[in-house]
């Protein structure tokens, strides 16, 4: 039940028996502001920054120009206009503004503090550090998680040498949602940067780099059904095939005589093998930074030599074999010619490509916002991967999209497309897969997400730790990472 309490100067907005806004006078709800953001990037990781062109303020007073059973529609200072509607049985929040300008906001939710127990507060997606982050401030930003985390040598060496290093926060997966054990989401329809703010006891403070055009909100009774509610809005991942459960997925380089020379070994031992995860089908290149792949979508003939009918062979054993895509292209090969002809990648803002500049090498990145590079890629996955026999792949990366200077197809904003990137690569692997009819038995898995991401992957990788047990970046790091997906 949505209940709105007013009085002269203040308000009070209630869903399903928990209150969410408490404004007044003197203790403003929503503040907005206007302001520049700045970004270094350097091998996908982001140092961002914010000039203000104009400070927060905060709006105080306002006018109610709506009040019914299930829809509140205020007005503050006849800058900002706030309707609060139930829609789908949910709370949603919606903002909207004159003021083109205007492209900061804070919105100054009610904590829910109980006297006998603290809330804990999960979610913003893939955690690495913290589960419950509650007393944190929390950056959403889809990038490299980093090469070490703390201030121990092996991150500080990252950041000396190759500008790596991650923070607490960096994650390749957040997501402007949260649960709270006191029974209740949030999650903002939001893909501009935001920092969530659980510092404070009475309230939950989130910044949003835009005026951000929806918010929702549900209270249940039971935390079992807030995360019914809240996967039934942000969409549930695909099953997985029944194959995917019969025995290891090997990880193999190297060539066909490498893989089965391993597999040999692993029958010896009697093990069971669901699939082989061969990356370098598509070639190796060395760099100063070491081995790495060509980035260019066709099998490697000299390592794979016939390989559908090796596939075919593997599957007689029982065994799936899977590749590696992602959406870089390498310079110096031939899908880049194509793509480069056909104006399919993403572009500076004075027409020429954008290139990111990936370890010792520059790639091209495809513009996903364009619908002909959309049913190019996807042919390429139909037909380079599906039809050469692979029975599923990592779909790599999604989280270096430029924020700033380039112009995308779509002609929307970088800085908000940025976070969107990775949903698109994902919804861009799940349609090829559907398009061959191959749904029920093709998987893949994914690094980079944001919301929306778990409706098209069926597996999210946590990404590349440090071999070791620290907490910071090894495997204790990967325990809060899948927990937090969790909600």
């Amino acid at each position: 039940m949505l209940e709105f309490q007013k009085e002269q100067n203040s308000f009070k907005l209630s869903w399903n028996g928990i209150c969410f806004l408490k404004h007044s006078f003197h203790d403003s709800a929503l503040e907005v502001g206007e302001g520049i953001g700045h970004y270094k990037e350097r091998h996908g990781s982001f140092r961002i920054r914010n000039i203000f062109v104009r400070g927060m303020r905060k709006l105080k007073t306002f006018d109610v120009l709506e009040q019914r059973n299930e829809k509140i529609v205020v007005c503050f200072e006849n800058i900002l206009t706030l309707v609060a509607e139930i829609v789908n049985n949910r709370l949603e929040l919606r903002f909207s503004t004159a003021d083109t300008r205007l492209n900061r906001m804070i919105l100054h939710l009610c904590a829910q503090p109980d006297i006998k127990k603290f809330e804990n507060i999960y979610g913003c997606g893939e955690q690495y550090s913290h589960l419950n982050l509650k007393g944190r401030k929390v950056p959403l930003w889809c990038e490299e998680q980093g090469i070490g985390r703390s201030w121990d040598l092996i991150s500080i060496l990252s950041e000396i040498f190759y500008g790596a290093a991650g923070r607490w926060y960096t994650t390749y997966f957040p997501q402007p949602t949260f649960v709270s054990s006191q029974g209740y989401f949030v999650h903002s329809h939001s893909t501009a940067y935001a920092e969530f703010d659980f510092r404070k006891k009475q309230t939950h403070s989130l910044l949003f780099w835009e005026i951000p055009h929806r918010i929702t909100i549900d209270a249940q009774k039971s935390l079992p059904k807030v995360l019914t509610s809240l996967t039934s809005l942000l969409g549930r991942q695909p099953r997985l095939p029944e194959w995917t459960f019969s025995g290891a997925w090997l990880g193999i380089q190297g060539g066909l005589q490498v893989i089965q020379e391993r597999l040999k070994q692993v029958k010896e031992e009697n093990t069971p093998v669901a699939a082989v995860w061969a990356q370098d089908w598509e070639g190796v290149r060395v760099t100063p930074f070491g081995r790495q792949l060509w980035w260019n979508w066709q099998h490697d003939a000299e390592r794979y030599p016939n390989i559908k009918q090796q596939c075919e062979n593997f599957a007689n054993d029982g065994i799936r074999f899977l590749g590696y895509i992602n959406p870089f292209l390498a310079l110096e090969k031939d899908l880049y010619k194509i793509a480069h002809e056909q104006n399919l990648l993403i572009k500076k803002n004075d027409g020429t490509e954008a290139y990111v500049l990936v370890t010792s090498f520059p790639a091209a990145m495809l513009d996903l916002t364009n619908p002909d590079t959309k049913i190019w890629i996807k042919d390429i996955i139909k037909t380079n991967m599906i039809g050469c026999g692979l029975s599923g792949w990592m779909a790599d990366f999604g989280e270096w999209a430029p924020p700033k200077n380039i112009s995308l197809y779509s002609k929307e904003d970088p800085e908000k497309h940025h976070n969107a990137y990775p949903v698109l690569w994902a919804q861009l692997n799940r349609e090829a897969i559907e398009e061959s009819g191959r749904g029920n038995d093709i998987p893949f898995f994914t690094r980079a997400g944001y919301s929306g991401t778990s409706r098209f992957s069926p597996i999210i990788w946590a990404g590349d730790q440090l071999v070791n047990w620290s907490k910071d970046d090894g495997l204790a790091s990967v325990i809060p990472a899948a927990l937090s997906l969790g909600y």
